[in-house]
């Protein structure tokens, strides 16, 4: 993989998610619906990265290399990965509404995983832990937030 595909994948891939929520959201009959993707994945996703950031100060463990040859990444701690956290969880609330859309979710999370690990952002570690606390926040957090939603 050439260096700018690396450095695109591992900065920018993850916007290509916020496309396929906007896709699942345009398919619903009425914005009511819309609203409810939107507001649920986003109190998923902002709590997942909640939860990252908060482990990422308890366990403190360094990025494998401060400065990376491709960019400078923000902060010093690696784990978990916000970006795998994130990741995971956003491809795994698409997945509960749209396999084909997850499918592509997944495909894109794993690009932007293995673009950062081969940045030296992150190690393998880094990246399991992160998809384990984005799976595990999503599948808890995600069916609250929707009563919750629903509810207004």
């Amino acid at each position: 993989m050439s260096k700018k595909v690396i450095i695109f994948f591992a900065e920018y891939g993850v916007l290509f998610q916020g496309g396929l929520l906007i896709i699942i959201s345009l398919q619903k009959h009425s914005w009511v619906e819309e609203m409810e993707v939107f507001v649920t994945g986003g109190v998923v996703l902002l709590l997942s990265l909640t939860v990252a950031k908060i482990l990422k100060h308890v366990f403190r463990k360094y990025r494998p290399g401060l400065s990376s040859q491709f960019f400078k990444p923000r902060g010093f701690y690696a784990f978990p990965s916000g970006h795998a956290t994130g990741l995971a969880s956003v491809s795994s609330f698409i997945t509960r509404i749209d396999l084909v859309l997850g499918f592509f979710a997944w495909v894109t999370a794993l690009l932007v995983m293995y673009a950062r690990v081969k940045a030296h952002v992150h190690d393998v570690y880094d990246m399991v832990g992160g998809v384990i606390v984005g799976l595990l926040v999503t599948y808890y957090v995600t069916p609250i937030a929707t009563q919750y939603v629903l509810s207004f």
